[in-house]
Parts: C-alpha cells; sequence; structure tokens
C-alpha cells in the first residue's frame, strides 16, 4: 500500500489592488463640488477602468496591477479663497498622467488640476 501525502499549500497571486486618484486642487481655490470622469488605461492591455464619483476630489478604483496611462475632465464649482466677497465659479478641468504605477496596497495617485 501506498501512501501519497501532499500539502495543501496553495499557490495564490494577488493580482487586484485599489487606486486613490486625487486631483490636487491649487490652494487658492475652496472647492465646494467636482464632477466628471476620471479614466485609467492599462499600457500592457489597454483595458481602460473609469469612475464619476467623487468625494470632494478623490475618486477610488478596484483595478489590476500594473501600469497606467490617466485622464480627467469635468467641472469644478468653487470659490476663490483670497476673495471675500468671491461668488461661486464653474470652471471646467483637465487632468493627465502618461505613466503612472499602481502596484502598491493601495496606490495613492497625484495629479494636477488644469483649469481650462
Amino acid at each position: 500500500m501506498v501512501v501519497a501525502m501532499t500539502g495543501c499549500h496553495e499557490d495564490h497571486e494577488d493580482y487586484d489592488t485599489t487606486a486613490a486618484v486625487n486631483i490636487v486642487i491649487p490652494d487658492s481655490i475652496k472647492l465646494e463640488k467636482m464632477q466628471g470622469t476620471v479614466t485609467l488605461r492599462n499600457l500592457s492591455n489597454g483595458y481602460k477602468y473609469a469612475s464619476s464619483t467623487f468625494n470632494l476630489s478623490t475618486t477610488n478604483f478596484q483595478l489590476l496591477r500594473g501600469a497606467y496611462s490617466l485622464d480627467a475632465e469635468g467641472t469644478l464649482v468653487f470659490t476663490n479663497k483670497n476673495d471675500k466677497n468671491a461668488s461661486l465659479q464653474i470652471r471646467y478641468f483637465r487632468a493627465t498622467l502618461d505613466y503612472v504605477e499602481i502596484t502598491q496596497h493601495p496606490t495613492i495617485v497625484l495629479t494636477r488640476l488644469i483649469l481650462m
């Protein structure tokens, strides 16, 4: 009689992670609301992840670890912190990064706001 013993070792790879994309707002702006879309495109397979859910200037993703490009566009409602009588302003914005490594658990991605 032959008894075979094998371990219950399970090889497990961790392919997913979370990424928090934070669009950095200039210090002179008091952000009231931001809406738009942030798109992350995987540079290896071309797959795109998009989010339109903002918590002030941050949106979160659940995605595959890897290298990405980032594009964001939309509108923001704000006041000027330096003007005590400032009224609400609405402006279009963009943000872009050609290369972002999203490999850590979680990854925080910072990108600069470009007002249009």
